[in-house]
């Protein structure tokens, strides 16, 4: 019914930030149906049921622009654009309160600031001028450059009053300039990492114990997946990148022998050896229900502990916690009420909103145990990062869990009735969706970026890195409106260079180096976008296999893309299969398994992986990092060629000019299944799997420790290089 609508419906699409066309992997150009778009456009708050609503819906989304005086976050340096009804007011009054309370006041007539534009809305005259927070104050005849940080623009004319956010944010994210590092770090999720003292689970006492390993051998970082909060219970969803919330970490992790209140309590301790005797036979998979069962137990009687006997300083150290994240409170009480219903809020039998919740919602004990979590996991995280400190490699996930704390808390700032994916392309012929709400772009720039500043200040306090997933949803992201396909979302637009104004700032002020994954099909726009602003590119080798292309100019393209300064190299992702499971293809028949893959092309599939192996083999021995001989003529590769294909890689990146090498620890132990198979669930083992070797075991494998000797010394190699003569 839209179809003879649609040049109408695409120009309100552009007035709320959707894109009315895309191109997809095969540079086509997509249009979304206008059903979709209508779709998506309820969503954002559009009048807009039906065919007759165009008109009224085009009126008033311009009338509400208009009608603000001032936008809700401006950019320092840049003008701020003031639009006001004419006839205007006599005399402006201006505020700027700045982030250390300092402020700057004038008063002016409208006259005196230059004139944009002017223009009738919905039978009213508007105009729009500028003014530069830098310069346009009393006494000024240049401009100086603000403070870094939050400040706060009031302007009062006639009888309204409106305020701006102004960012001044540095122009580049923090961190040495390209060519000045040649790093190396370890990965690993921290979920498969295990030793003779965690409970069937990683834990942070292994991830110091691996701190301390890596960094003995000369590593810098350790990288793993996100470590936030998920439901353990009901709803039960463990993957790290459907996270309770982005602001709080997953208690699973606690290393239970390092709590100091096993020291008041015996029958912690008692509770303690049984759990290391329930979880002793742990197989290949972590058992979230019963490591989440036997882990709570401990630490249950621990928190009853604490708060009926603690005193001191670990009472202290609880109140500094408490004072400095009131926030934990309130999530406290969210999952105190989410684990009596034994569900993600819009499931309660009770609709509760925050500020509703009251001591009769909600068991106390439950509530004390989760501040009392949070409280030893910010301990642990602390402590687990040395007097370094910042050591450490971190995910912040683009979603959450739809039934999560964080779209309880700030709903109003994500869209229900839409999921975040991404369209069809080479892997994925029906798109994906990925089931979580994404954030509603202009709600969220009306509150401030308030979550979305406190998400990143939770992962910056304990990373070097941080990585973006998906750095594309800084420029747009893929809605699919509820009730239609993966083939039928459309694309949203985000305020990008307000995100980056704030990544940029807040990398500076926590010292952490920002890196964007921007693997797959992203838009030319964005990569240029990450270069501005000193966000890291990913290199990931499994990627940049060119075997048998062709440059535009017909020539044989290198078989491996060349690594440029700056950004941080790997061999794969948790979203690939490790490099043995894809030198011998293995990835293909899980691909298959999960039906995107059709029958008729496996044989394609092997036919080509065997293709990039052998033109992968013969580029490094050709640049003399790979032995002549290490790879036979036989179609399956033992392991023995598997590891050397596996050391010629990484000797390729070591000696590259990348930023930092990430080095997977599964592909040392030449692990074949993945982490992970995107655009499954439940049919597989996700977010599971463990390592084969403990993290005793691993540090005496010959062949692992050998690599990791060799990728130091090839970076150090690269580090005196840069030396200046």
């Amino acid at each position: 019914m839209w179809g003879s609508e649609r040049e109408r419906l695409e120009e309100l699409a552009r007035l709320y930030g959707v894109q009315t066309s895309y191109r997809d992997v095969e540079d086509e150009l997509r249009r979304p149906s206008p059903e979709s778009l209508a779709a998506v456009l309820r969503v954002l708050g559009a009048p807009l049921d039906s065919p007759r609503d165009l008109s009224g819906a085009l009126s008033a989304r311009l009338l509400e622009e208009w009608s603000s005086p001032l936008p809700p976050v401006a950019l320092s340096p840049g003008s701020v654009s003031i639009r006001l009804r004419l006839p205007e007011p006599r005399r402006l009054e201006l505020r700027l309160q700045l982030e250390d309370d300092a402020e700057l006041r004038r008063s002016l007539s409208p006259e005196e600031l230059p004139l944009v534009e002017s223009t009738e809305v919905a039978g009213q005259r508007f105009s729009r001028r500028l003014f530069d927070p830098e310069k346009d104050w009393p006494g000024k005849d240049r401009r100086t450059p603000l403070p870094g940080g939050y400040h706060r623009l009031e302007l009062t004319g006639g009888d309204r009053s409106t305020s701006c956010l102004v960012i001044s944010a540095p122009q580049l994210c923090w961190g040495p300039g390209p060519q000045e590092r040649r790093a190396w770090g370890a990965f690993i999720p921290l979920y498969a990492l295990h030793s003779q003292h965690s409970l069937g689970i990683g834990d942070l006492g292994d991830l110091r114990a691996l701190f301390d390993w890596v960094g003995g051998m000369g590593g810098e970082t350790v990288g793993t997946l996100p470590l936030l909060a998920a439901f353990l219970d009901e709803p039960f969803e463990p993957s790290p990148y459907s996270p309770v919330t982005r602001l709080f970490f997953n208690e699973l992790y606690l290393e239970l022998r390092a709590i100091p209140e096993l020291e008041i309590s015996p029958a912690a301790r008692l509770m303690l050896d049984d759990a290391r005797a329930r979880t002793a036979s742990a197989g290949r998979l972590v058992d979230y229900r019963t490591v989440a069962r036997v882990k709570g137990e401990v630490l249950r009687i621990l928190a009853d502990a604490f708060f009926d006997r603690g005193t001191g300083r670990r009472r202290e150290s609880f109140e500094r916690f408490s004072s400095a994240r009131p926030d934990a409170a309130e999530y406290a009480r969210f999952r105190a009420v989410a684990q009596r219903e034994g569900a993600g809020w819009p499931n309660w039998a009770r609709p509760l909103d925050p500020g509703q919740v009251l001591p009769e919602h909600y068991d106390e004990d439950v509530r004390h145990f989760h501040m009392y979590v949070q409280w030893l996991l910010d301990e642990q995280l602390e402590a687990a990062l040395g007097d370094e400190g910042g050591r450490l490699y971190l995910d912040l996930p683009l979603g959450v869990h739809g039934g999560g704390y964080d779209t309880w808390w700030e709903r109003e700032i994500f869209a229900r009735g839409a999921s975040g994916g991404a369209p069809p392309d080479t892997f994925f012929s029906g798109g994906q969706n990925w089931g979580f709400p994404p954030l509603h772009p202009r709600r969220l720039r009306a509150q401030g970026y308030r979550y979305f500043i406190a998400s990143l200040r939770a992962q910056m306090r304990f990373a070097r890195y941080l990585r973006i997933d998906h750095a594309m949803g800084l420029h747009r992201l893929f809605w699919i409106p509820d009730g239609f396909g993966a083939t039928d979302g459309v694309y949203v637009s985000y305020p990008a260079e307000e995100l980056y104004a704030i990544l940029c700032l807040e990398s500076h002020r926590n010292q952490t180096i920002v890196l964007g994954e921007d693997l797959g099909t992203v838009p030319d726009y964005v990569r240029p976008a990450m270069r501005e602003h000193a966000v890291r590119r990913m290199y990931v080798l499994s990627y940049e296999l060119n075997a048998g292309e062709r440059t535009p100019d017909g020539a044989a393209a290198e078989t491996l893309t060349p690594v440029s300064p700056g950004m941080v190299a790997s061999v794969n992702t948790h979203d690939m299969p490790p490099f043995a499971g894809f030198l011998t293809g293995e990835d293909v028949g899980e691909r298959r398994s999960a039906g995107h893959l059709e029958a008729d092309s496996v044989d394609a599939e092997l036919a080509e992986r065997r293709r990039q192996t052998q033109a992968l083999a013969g580029w490094l021995q050709a640049n003399g990092m790979l032995d002549p001989a290490a790879v036979g003529e036989g179609e399956a590769l033992t392991e023995a060629e598997l590891y050397g294909l596996l050391r010629g890689a990484l000797r390729f990146l070591a000696q590259s000019p990348a930023e930092l090498v990430l080095v997977n620890l599964e592909d040392l132990l030449l692990e074949r299944r993945p982490q992970n198979v995107p655009g499954t669930s439940d049919e597989r083992p996700n977010w599971q799997l463990r390592a084969t070797a403990s993290l005793e075991d691993l540090r005496e494998i010959p062949q692992v420790r050998e690599t990791l000797i060799e990728v130091n010394r090839l970076r150090n190699e690269q580090r005196k290089g840069m030396e200046p003569k």
